[in-house]
């Protein structure tokens, strides 16, 4: 399997299947059946023809949701503290408004990987304190605040989801189609378990052998 973070990979990744992808089901080691789509390609990596099939797990769906759905939660709660200093804060013009909205678009809404977060300038009119005087227009003074909307995402975490259910498999055997690739890593568990449990010490109870010759006899 290569690592998502790998250029290749992530390019492939990056789209989603075409329609025409193959559709493959595995019963995998508990007995559940996991339905996979899967398009195969051929690349040049490091020097090296590869087979790569990018596949699609329908079987990690539901884990991935909710996933990203505390992912999604989490993110809401930090835009929260991090807006909480500007609720109450106000500026004497419009200009200064206008220089923070642009710092905190760029500090917390370009970081955003969920939500959408929208800024806007209030202006407030407020009585001067004090007797009124003779001008009317004096009586009063302006200051204006940040005001914010945050609205989920729906499409990034759709698209969040698709790309964490997309994995990449490569081999250097040109002749191994898509879904005999995928085959044999969904089965290596198998052999891995079976290594396990050779290694295990309940399998082999442990030796104690005093002579150099007696370690090489065995």
């Amino acid at each position: 399997r290569v690592p998502d973070h790998v250029k290749m990979a992530a390019s492939l990744m990056e789209t989603p299947l075409p329609d025409d992808a193959t559709t493959v089901s595995i019963t995998n080691v508990h007995g559940k059946e996991i339905v996979y789509r899967l398009m195969e390609t051929q690349k040049e990596y490091k020097g090296h023809e590869c087979r790569l099939a990018v596949i699609y797990s329908y079987g990690l769906e539901e884990t991935k949701k909710k996933s990203i759905a505390k992912r999604v939660d989490s993110e809401l709660e930090e835009i929260k503290d991090n807006l909480k200093k500007y609720a109450k804060r106000t500026f004497k013009c419009r200009a200064d408004a206008d220089i923070e909205k642009a710092g905190i678009m760029e500090k917390i809404a370009g970081k955003l990987k969920y939500h959408k977060l929208d800024l806007s300038v209030t202006e407030i009119v407020k009585r001067r304190p004090g007797r009124p005087g003779a001008n009317s227009e004096n009586d009063t003074v302006r200051e204006y605040r940040l005001d914010y909307v945050v609205t989920v995402d729906s499409n990034a975490i759709e698209e969040g989801i698709r790309k964490e259910c997309t994995f990449v498999l490569c081999s250097n055997n040109l002749a191994l189609s898509g879904e005999a690739l995928l085959r044999e890593y969904k089965t290596q568990s198998d052999v891995e378990k079976r290594f396990q449990v050779l290694k295990s010490p309940t399998y082999m109870s442990t030796l104690f052998l005093k002579k150099p010759k007696r370690v090489e006899a065995l």
